[in-house]
């Protein structure tokens, strides 16, 4: 009796969590397809100096990419491997911003004294360094239970936790 309740609730809470995940699937294969497109259209005019569906294709793709690996129908096709797909995903996460600097220095210019160009090299030594950190810190523990990979327990170790008198 006690199993066929918990198969229940657990199935329900499945349907609840790919209920909740659809619009992240259906907005992250929308924006992911657009960027395919853009790069395709990019490399069918080859003899064009427009690069803006390059900047384009390469920011919308991985980004749709990335809101569609965030979801649990995604992860239950096809598997996390703990150790490599948390990394995986900061890479992209940091990737994506440098097309679109570059898609807004398309637009709008290199600025004053090419201050864009700084910014997308200031950005990139920053990601570097920050994926370098993510690599050779181990991750905390989350919490058991959670969905979100980002909640972490209070500890008295932890500043807020200090702070909160846990």
């Amino acid at each position: 009796m006690i199993n066929a309740l918990l198969v229940a609730v657990s199935e329900e809470q499945l349907r609840s969590n790919l209920r909740g995940d659809l619009p992240l699937v259906i907005l992250g294969s929308i924006i992911a397809a657009i960027g395919v497109a853009a790069l395709v259209v990019h490399l069918s005019r080859w003899r064009s100096n427009e690069r803006v569906l390059l900047w384009f294709g390469l920011f919308a793709g991985p980004y749709g990419l990335r809101l569609l690996t965030n979801t649990i129908p995604f992860q239950m096709a096809f598997g996390e491997p703990q150790g490599v797909w948390p990394y995986v995903s900061k890479l992209v996460e940091f990737a994506t911003l440098v097309p679109a600097m570059l898609l807004f220095e398309d637009f709008y210019g290199k600025g004053w004294r090419s201050s864009v160009r700084w910014l997308i090299g200031a950005y990139a030594v920053f990601a570097t360094i920050a994926f370098a950190s993510i690599v050779i810190q181990p991750p905390p523990e989350p919490v058991p239970g959670s969905r979100h990979r980002n909640c972490f327990p209070l500890t008295r170790d932890s500043p807020a936790g200090a702070r909160d008198g846990i």
